[in-house]
């Protein structure tokens, strides 16, 4: 994610099959409904604002280590060590 951006599925699933989806400081993706699946190999490198309102299963099973701001009144399905903000339903 290099500028900021917000998706609505509008009911599809998108699925990351490998690599890193990274946002970086200053940068935010704002997932907005229905499921980002985040596949074994692929990973997500949250140094921004991850904004989930939607469903997001990540499928690796290394834990996640956010370092920037989660929020949001999705759900997040598989496991993360949080090094930076958690603030669910916001």
């Amino acid at each position: 994610v290099s500028n900021s951006v917000t998706i609505n599925a509008n009911g599809f699933s998108l699925t990351i099959p490998s690599g890193n989806l990274t946002i970086p400081t200053g940068n935010s993706l704002i997932w907005s409904s229905n499921n980002l699946i985040v596949a074994l190999g692929a990973n997500i490198v949250n140094n921004g604002t991850l904004c989930n309102n939607g469903i997001i299963d990540y499928n690796n099973p290394t834990a996640w280590t956010n370092t920037g701001l989660y929020k949001g009144t999705g759900t997040f399905n598989g496991s993360f060590t949080n090094n930076g903000t958690f603030s669910p339903g916001n």
